[in-house]
């Protein structure tokens, strides 16, 4: 579960990187691109649905890993000591 949860971590990461990236060219205050408008606000759109799965993926990534938290303290098995 620990490497899963690193995986999607870093991948997340890596997604929030590349979507800063594209949001920088599908900016109205950027030149880049600028003779096509409508083009340019597709860039953006596709770089905010990038970054909204970023944060899918480092959601997933937190919740798995605090739900196996969770089951380890709550199991009657787990000496009182490790808790």
């Amino acid at each position: 579960i620990v490497q899963g949860t690193r995986g999607l971590m870093l991948s997340s990461i890596l997604l929030c990187f590349i979507s800063i990236l594209v949001e920088m060219v599908g900016m109205r205050c950027t030149t880049c691109m600028a003779e096509e408008p409508e083009q340019k606000d597709k860039v953006a759109l596709a770089g905010g649905v990038i970054f909204i799965i970023a944060g899918l993926l480092a959601l997933v990534g937190t919740s798995w890993y605090g739900h196996r938290i969770a089951q380890e303290f709550y199991n009657p098995f787990t000496p009182t000591n490790s808790r």
